[in-house]
């Protein structure tokens, strides 16, 4: 799955992990912390690659 993050549009490509037990949590940007995804089940997510990096000219 794709996913841009909203506040300083670093892309980034996530891979779900499923597993036997609930988990809840969330993943965050690299570059500026805000929340990227959200999870409360039996997966998680994790970051594969940064398929682009923020602009910094915002």
């Amino acid at each position: 799955m794709k996913r841009i993050c909203p506040k300083c549009g670093a892309g980034y490509e996530l891979t779900e992990v499923k597993t036997t037990v609930r988990d809840k949590d969330s993943l965050e940007c690299n570059f500026c912390n805000e929340t990227l995804i959200k999870w409360n089940g039996a997966s998680f997510w994790v970051i594969k690659e940064v398929i682009k990096k923020p602009d910094k000219s915002k």
